[in-house]
């Protein structure tokens, strides 16, 4: 019987079946790592984004800084 020229040798089927099957279980573990414990509701107004000031901001609340920024950007851009 003739070999097919799309064949592996059998001494390489091994590793590469090994490879490829570890390759799917760490896909498969990446999901199952730390649980996320976000930040409880009544937390978030005071919370603050170390070594960052004036980052956070609220829908529809005015924010100085925001705006200082915003302005500062579009007038980088121009």
């Amino acid at each position: 019987m003739a070999k097919s020229g799309n064949r592996l040798p059998e001494s390489m089927r091994y590793p590469i079946c090994a490879l490829i099957l570890m390759m799917i279980l760490i896909a498969g573990l990446t999901g199952c790592g730390k649980k996320r414990t976000p930040l409880p509701p009544e937390l978030r107004p005071e919370a603050t984004v170390q070594g960052l000031s004036g980052v956070r901001t609220w829908v529809f609340e005015h924010s100085p800084e925001f705006e200082k920024d915003l302005i500062h950007s579009v007038q980088q851009e121009l």
